[in-house]
Order: structure tokens, then sequence, then C-alpha cells
């Protein structure tokens, strides 16, 4: 979401960015407050024009004006229907279609589209003309039954195909609907553009000329027919042949999930790991709690394999709401012995109090470790995750040395094993690094941050080598070699970037503006500042954007007045 937030705004800087949605009412909640937070963000220079259902306006959209379109009347549906179709209809036939249709321009284009397909009207050289009487009472009364009777004319392959497809979604891959049919009949709806389209640069992948098509196609299938065809995509996308298809892992979890099928669960952990990888926090949770279920299982593998999924979605969520996470991992907490399974029950309590350092709240976070080194000593990995996080707290408290003392046990209890968690090693020498240089041990902290961005390197972590070189890049400007911080610091950029640490991206700009301060160059400095504040921004980092707001003022405090 912040990738495409920054988009947005890097678009709109210059000149600003309209953005048109048809059927603003059919956009999933997670793009409305996506979208909804772009417009509530003050010169943001983005603006929004959507069309849809009055009745039926987004929470998210609510505060925005509204303004109802009036239905076109019967003389200008006539007037579109002719430069459509090429034929206009009589008058009786106009009073009547429009009567019908209430002004709905894509109603009124469907409906004699049906009329002429049947054989209720004929082309003639004053217009369409009726066979026999025709009144509004006679037509079909909305859109969606105009649609349906439209693909009654349909052959059955082709009726089946289209609703294959309908399943698999707005856009879809033609070879992957064929490959799930047992037949390969059907495919030449493909050539009707009534139905379908193809999309610009992406060979072989079409899209529903209507989305309304497509909802009436998924509504004629039974509940078992649309089961089967969920279990059947799912299936096919698994198979080799698709192992390029976009967001495969997402897919395969969607459409087991709508096949109420055994494989769900892990499906949509798979697709879980497949957003958190992407740094996409809000999504991985909504899959991480489908794989949880609602109660605990039945067996303690089961269990174990859920307090696993817990601590992923808790992470996530710490990420993009950490007050939330008391709600998420507690009852499960509750309703879990801790006996049962130890090692993956003291993970979850420990995450849930990361999100509580995070939130300011160091006590709690503090009882909730010490009641969780218990059960952790059944895992060395998960004790020396728990013993970072109380040097976290000790930290946090001012206690430095007894923050070091406690990272020395955790290093002791991995002893030379391979930590499950890839970053593990990398994040506590970080940690350490920064604790020996609160402590003055400068030649220390430089042998920790070294190691930190070795183990970073080795476990192909961007963002742990640009957060490690960020430290040694303050390391130097301490031993007053500015030129060679900064190159650390463009050197830590590009990582963080390529990492997609939005937040670790706005802290480099921010110390790198203020080295340009103090090297007297104020216009790179300003650049590198604003740069600051506007990634501390997308990333929702507030402390960020303050600090190079108020440096920036400052500047601009200074500036020689003319």
């Amino acid at each position: 979401d912040g990738a495409v937030v920054e988009a947005l705004r890097r678009v709109a800087k210059p000149s600003g960015l309209l953005l048109l949605v048809d059927d603003v009412h059919r956009v999933d909640g997670a793009s409305l407050e996506m979208l909804a937070g772009v417009l509530a963000t003050k010169d943001a220079g983005v603006a929004l024009v959507g069309t849809g259902d009055v009745d039926a306006v987004p929470t998210a959209l609510a505060s925005l004006p509204v303004t109802v379109l009036e239905g076109l009347s019967s003389a200008e549906l006539n007037a579109l229907l002719t430069a459509s179709l090429g034929t206009s209809l009589s008058p009786s036939l106009e009073r009547a279609v429009g009567d019908r249709v209430r002004g709905n321009p894509a109603h009124a284009l469907a409906l004699v589209r049906l009329l002429v397909a049947v054989g209720v009207l004929q082309r003639t050289e004053e217009g369409f003309q009726a066979n026999g009487p025709l009144s509004a009472a006679s037509l079909p009364q909305d859109l969606g039954q105009v649609l349906g009777a439209r693909l009654e004319l349909l052959p059955s392959a082709s009726l089946r195909f289209l609703q294959r497809a309908a399943v698999e979604g707005s856009l879809f891959s033609a070879e992957l609907v064929r490959a799930s049919l047992l037949g390969t009949e059907g495919a030449e709806v493909l050539d009707d553009a009534e139905w379908v389209v193809p999309v610009p640069r992406q060979p072989g992948i079409f899209r529903f000329t209507r989305e309304e098509a497509r909802q009436v196609l998924r509504e004629r299938l039974s509940p078992m027919q649309l089961r089967s065809a969920h279990e059947e995509l799912a299936e096919t996308l698994e198979r080799e042949a698709f192992a390029s298809e976009p967001a495969r892992e997402v897919r395969v979890a969607d459409h087991l999930l709508g096949a109420d099928a055994p494989g769900a669960q892990a499906a949509c952990e798979r697709a879980g790991d497949w957003f958190a990888a992407r740094g996409e926090w809000r999504a991985a949770v909504e899959f991480y709690r489908w794989a949880l279920g609602r109660e605990p299982g039945a067996t303690a593998a089961v269990v174990r394999w859920q307090l696993g999924v817990l601590a992923s979605a808790a992470r996530c969520l710490t990420q993009v709401e950490p007050a939330a996470v008391d709600g998420l991992v507690t009852p499960w907490l509750d309703r879990v012995s801790v006996m049962q399974t130890p090692g993956t029950w003291a993970e979850a309590a420990r995450r849930l109090a990361v999100a509580e350092l995070k939130l300011g709240r160091v006590a709690d976070a503090e009882v909730r470790l010490s009641m969780a080194q218990g059960p952790a000593n059944s895992d060395p990995e998960v004790e020396a995750l728990v013993l970072g996080e109380l040097a976290r707290v000790r930290e946090a408290k001012g206690e430095t040395t007894a923050a070091v003392e406690l990272l020395a046990r955790a290093f002791q209890r991995m002893g030379n094993r391979a930590a499950r968690a890839p970053d593990f090693y990398w994040e506590h020498y970080l940690l350490l690094g920064r604790l020996q240089q609160r402590l003055g041990q400068l030649d220390r902290a430089r042998v920790a941050f070294t190691r930190a961005v070795e183990q970073a390197r080795s476990v192909a972590s961007a963002v742990g080598q640009a957060r490690a070189l960020s430290q040694l890049a303050g390391l130097r400007v301490l031993a007053g070699e500015p030129a060679q911080a900064l190159a650390e610091l463009e050197r830590a950029l590009v990582l963080a970037d390529q990492g997609g640490d939005a937040q670790e991206v706005a802290r480099i700009h921010f110390n790198a503006g203020r080295l340009l301060v103090a090297g007297g160059r104020v216009p790179e400095a300003r650049e590198r500042l604003e740069q600051a504040r506007e990634r501390a921004r997308v990333a929702g980092w507030r402390e960020g954007e303050a600090l190079a707001a108020q440096v920036l003022g400052t500047m601009e405090g200074r500036a020689p007045r003319r």
C-alpha cells in the first residue's frame, strides 16, 4: 500500500492528479481506505471523481461531496443508441425503452441489443421497429435481467467458459480458464466484445466489458457449481505450467476459500507470507486470520501451527496498527494451554510484547516477557528472542549495561546454531552496536555494526544491510569523517529502497540532510529534508515527518531576507 501511495503522490507532485473510478461501490475495502487516506492528506494534490450507486456510497468516502446525476432523457438515449447501433428507435419504442431504463444508458444499450437478438426488433429504413405491441411493463426490469436473458442466447460451451472466467476474476487468463475446463470448446466467446475484451499489453489476459455481467454469470451458478469451479481453478493454478502466474499463492488461497476446501488454511498462510514479503501488512494479516480459523485445533501439532501463524499475523499487524495486536493475540493465548505447545505460545506472547514496546507500554511488555521466559526454555531460539526483547526493555528504561548483558545471554543461548528467523543475528548485532555506542564503546560498536552488515548480506536482507550501514555512517560522523559518512548513507539508501523500507529511506534522507546543512550545502540539504518529510509521511512515521519539518522550518528562519 505504501508503494502505491508513494507512486500516486509522485505522479501528482508536478501539477496534480485526477483519479477516475467507475463503479466505486464495488471497490474493495482496503483499496478504499488507502484512497481515502491519500485524499485526506494535506497538499497531496490528488482528487477523485467516482461513479457508482448513490445508495451504496462506501463508508470510507462518505465525507466526500456527492452529486446525483439525472438519467438521460428518452431523446438523449435514442441519440446514444443511434450512435452505438447505427439505427434509431421509433417514437413508440423510444418511449417504452426510456420508461423502462429510467435514463440508464448501459441498461438501454443492453436492452435494445437483447430485443434485436431475440427478434422482437427489426432494422428498417425508418429505424428499429417492433414486431408487435411493446410496452415498458413487458420489458426486463433491470440491467441484471437483461444481461441474464442475453446470456441465455449464448451456446452452452461459451456460457460455461464465461462462467468459469467470472469465477477467476474481473481479469482472467484465457489459457488458465481453458485448462481448468474438461473440454476446450467455448473459447470463441473471447472474440465477442459484448462480454470480454483483451487487456492492452498483456497477451492472453482479458477483462469483462461490464462488471454487472460477471456478477450475473456467478449468480447463475449453484453453490455446488461455484465451489467446484473454485476448486478446479485452484488445482489448475498449482500446476507447473502456471508457476509464473502473478500472485499465484493469493489466487490459489482465494479459490480454495471459495471452495471451502481442506487445503484452504495452509494456502492462506502461504498467501499471507507472500504479502508480508512485499510489506503489504494489512493484506497479510487478513490471510493469516483466515488461516488461523476461529478455534484452536484438536491436536498439539495443529495448535503449534496455528500459534506460528498467529505470531506472523502479530508481526505484520505491529507494523501498521500495534494497538490491535492485543485483541488478536490475547484471546488465543487464553484459550491455548501453555503446557501443550510452550515454545510457540512463548513466541506469540513475545510478539505481543513487541507491539506493547512500540506503543511505549514498557512495563506491560516487561511483565509479558517475564511470563514467557519459562515456556521459552523449551526452544533455544525463542528464549534468545525473548532475552533480546528484554534487552530492548532495559534500553527503554535507560539500563544500557543490563541490556548488553541480556544480549550476551541471547547470543550464548543460540551458540553456533543457524537461526530459523533469518533476521535474528543482524537485528541483535544492530541492537548491540547501538547500546555499545551509547556506552561510549565506539570500537566495539563498529565491530557489532560490521557484523550486522555481514549477517544481513548472508541472508540477502537489503533492509538489514541498509540499517547497519546507516549506523556505521553515524560512527563516521563522530570520527569527523562527514564525506565518508555521506558515502555510507548513499549505499544504505540504495539498499533501503531495494528492500522497500520506507521508514529507513526517510531516516537516511534526514541524516544526509543534516550532514549537508552542517557542510553548508543548503540547497542539497533542503531537497533531502523535503524527501525525508515526504517519505516519512508515506511510511506513517510521524516523528520523522515532524523532525524533517522542524529542521526545514529552522532553515527557512535562518534564510537571509531581502
